[in-house]
């Protein structure tokens, strides 16, 4: 990430059979626009889906699951304080995870790993 980050823009997520592919925007404290990622696979059989967050609208947290002998994140729920977007991806692995942020934060960036060209995990930037 270039910048800190205030607040995410936007979240594009590629998914089929699970989280393929994930990218960000967010806002940085002099208020210019900065995009970090893609990371995953090309994803070919699906199309991005991007979420845009309204100017009030703020991550508050993010849900989901895991197969871990496949090391993918195979569904992903986006928590904000107005609604819940997803779950993108096929169905709820045998793994789940769950990030709240604490009441006075949120969520303004992730860290993505990936191997073999598969999303393995997910961390959250929090302010």
């Amino acid at each position: 990430m270039e910048g800190k980050s205030r607040r995410l823009e936007s979240v594009t997520i590629r998914h089929y059979d699970g989280v393929e592919r994930l990218s960000f925007s967010y806002v940085t404290g002099d208020g210019q626009i900065r995009t970090a990622g893609p990371w995953g696979s090309p994803g070919e059989l699906s199309a991005d889906k991007t979420i845009t967050f309204g100017p009030s609208e703020f991550v508050k947290g993010v849900s989901g699951s895991c197969l871990p002998n496949r090391n993918c994140i195979t569904d992903l729920k986006i928590v904000t304080n107005v609604t819940t977007y997803g779950p993108f991806g096929s169905s709820p692995g045998i793994r789940p995870f769950n990030f709240t942020a604490p009441a006075d934060k949120t969520v303004v960036g992730f860290r993505v790993r990936v191997e073999n060209t598969s999303i393995s995990s997910i961390g959250f930037n929090v302010i």
